[in-house]
């Protein structure tokens, strides 16, 4: 089994890494990268060990596709003994610099189908965000989902980000509530294309006065919870989109595997778009 993502990765790392991490902006500066990360684990990881009743000081964590560190520096601050493993070496390199202060921490080079070097029954948690949907190969993704059950200890749990069916190269729909339109700069990002396409050689900034308007106006003609839908365009491809996987064939396999498994919404996302599988190890 091959991975054809690792020479995209490699020299993702080499021309910017903390942008292809985090590709809304070029220009991150460590402490804001940082900074962003922070935010999100404290949204998505840290609630979720909470919820299963675990002390994140006792835990052994890994996280599948770290990076250069943007969670980790944070999670690593909670845990016992934080592991990450990615596939470019670049990106290696640059979260041991940028972990350097913490000293719980392993970061490891991955060959980009699996967790080989991660022993049987060996840690309590994994984690995954916006990883998985890179893997251009669907062979691969279930490898690591079978991966992951492998290192997990008996009681372990897991929570990994994958794309659903309508993922793959062509047009679908998205779907996101009013009042996180602001945060994930939807509107800057649709307003930017309108406008290159009748030639306004304008950017809406994510801050500025026509984004700010028409999120304002939304929220008062619509509630905050309403589900907008969006038409997008997905491009597949290595270091891309991979194969959406329907997350019904997801939980048939942890079935088949004799573990329990169950499905979240990414946020507003359509569960057909992309979601989060909850794993419990409980044999």
């Amino acid at each position: 089994m091959n991975s054809s993502n690792k020479e995209y990765w490699e020299n993702a790392a080499k021309e910017n890494a903390m942008f292809y991490v985090a590709s809304s902006r070029t220009d991150w500066k460590l402490d804001e990268f940082l900074n962003d990360g922070r935010g999100r684990v404290y949204k998505w990881v840290m609630p979720f060990l909470l919820a299963e009743k675990t002390n994140p000081s006792d835990l052994t964590f890994l996280e599948i596709g770290c990076g250069t560190g943007r969670f980790a520096f944070h999670i690593a601050q909670h845990v016992n003994k934080y592991i990450g493993v990615d596939i470019s070496q670049g990106m290696v390199d640059e979260a041991e610099k940028n972990l350097s202060s913490l000293s719980n921490k392993e970061i490891i080079l991955g060959d980009g189908v699996s967790l080989s070097k991660i022993e049987n029954d060996s840690v309590d948690v994994v984690f995954s965000y916006a990883v998985l949907q890179h893997i251009y190969e669907k062979e691969v993704v279930f490898n690591y989902l079978k991966e992951t059950l492998r290192v997990l200890k008996p009681g372990g749990v897991a929570k990994l980000n994958l794309l659903g069916n309508n993922a793959k190269s062509g047009i679908g729909l998205r779907f996101i509530q009013i009042k996180d339109l602001k945060e994930r700069s939807i509107i800057r990002k649709y307003f930017n294309k309108i406008l290159s396409k009748i030639g306004i050689r304008f950017r809406v900034n994510e801050n500025g006065y026509l984004n700010k308007i028409f999120i304002r106006l939304l929220n008062k003609l619509l509630p905050a919870d309403f589900i907008l839908p969006l038409v997008s365009i997905y491009k597949g491809g290595i270091g891309m989109r991979g194969e959406g996987i329907g997350y019904k064939a997801v939980l048939n396999y942890f079935k088949g595997m004799g573990c329990k498994a169950r499905i979240e919404n990414f946020e507003s996302a359509n569960l057909s778009h992309w979601y989060w599988v909850l794993i419990k190890k409980n044999y």
